[in-house]
């Protein structure tokens, strides 16, 4: 196993047991509030209309889904899967 492989599986573990390391908290404030991790405004689309892009819009109606579907905001708050499921009113 390479290195680089373990640590991946040390903070897989880390996280199914509570243990997030706070920046994961922030990315996941950031995409549950913009749809995705850098605020997009009037001035980073001024500039791609400048560019002939189209405008960006905030929509985080789909990375609301997913994180509904994979009970992140769950596990990056330190609740392990067995607390999650207990306050949701189910068992494990």
């Amino acid at each position: 196993m390479r290195i680089p492989e373990l640590m991946m599986a040390i903070r897989n573990i880390a996280i199914k047991e509570g243990n997030t390391h706070p920046i994961y908290k922030s990315y996941v404030e950031t995409l549950d509030k913009f749809g995705r991790l850098l605020e997009v405004g009037e001035f980073e689309n001024e500039k791609r209309r400048k560019l002939g892009l189209p405008e960006l819009e905030s929509n985080p109606e789909r990375v609301h889904k997913l994180f509904d579907l994979t009970e992140i905001r769950d596990k990056v708050e330190g609740k392990k899967a067995e607390q999650a499921c207990e306050t949701k009113g189910g068992s494990k």
